[in-house]
């Protein structure tokens, strides 16, 4: 059986519209769906982009979730209530100032936060938290095993360290326990006498 040619163009003229609305019909529920995914934007300067997740999770249920180099894990006993998760990347400007000696090793040289801040999982059963780290950013007489995830303690507003559980050097992240939700950043401390990067 043979179709003309001019079948197939006036099939394609016919759906071609529709498959327009389609598409901006996928685009209206993707928005709509962004709190339960990753939300990749750009800054109102257009000047960078910025990342952020939103996700619901009940009490007694695994934790499980990435951004950007986070990831978030925790067994069903650790979460201690029903908990909204925000995470986000942030821009220097609006974290809060490292340390001196601390240098930021963390993939892409940046800064996340978790929401809403405060203890959320049992100090029995803590989270785990997996943060990227770029090892061509490690200052020269460093090696992977420097490095530690650290927080942002809003208490006494310090970086400190949280305990560190491994450093996997073949996926290049940071793994620690964790507790409660502040800022994040993969560091190393560099002493005075250290030669600049």
């Amino acid at each position: 059986m043979k179709i003309s040619n001019a079948f197939i163009l006036s099939f394609f003229l016919s759906v071609l519209p529709f498959q327009f609305l389609m598409a901006a019909d996928d685009n209206t529920v993707s928005s709509v769906n962004a709190e339960n995914s990753g939300d990749k934007r750009n800054d109102t300067d257009g000047s960078r982009e910025t990342y952020q997740l939103n996700k619901s999770f009940s009490k007694h249920t695994i934790v499980d979730f990435s951004l950007s180099g986070l990831r978030l894990k925790a067994d069903s006993n650790s979460l201690m209530h029903d908990l909204q998760i925000c995470a986000e990347v942030v821009e220097r400007t609006k974290a809060s100032a490292m340390s001196a000696g601390m240098f930021n090793v963390t993939h892409g040289d940046r800064i996340f936060r978790l929401l809403p801040h405060g203890e959320h999982f049992s100090k029995e059963r803590p989270a785990y938290l997996e943060l990227a780290y770029d090892p061509l950013s490690l200052p020269q007489g460093f090696s992977p095993s420097d490095i530690y995830t650290y927080y942002f303690d809003e208490d006494i507003k310090q970086w400190k360290k949280l305990f560190r559980i491994d450093v996997d050097t073949l996926r290049h992240v940071v793994i620690s326990e964790l507790n409660h939700f502040t800022d994040f950043i993969n560091a190393v401390i560099r002493t005075p006498d250290m030669p600049e990067v």
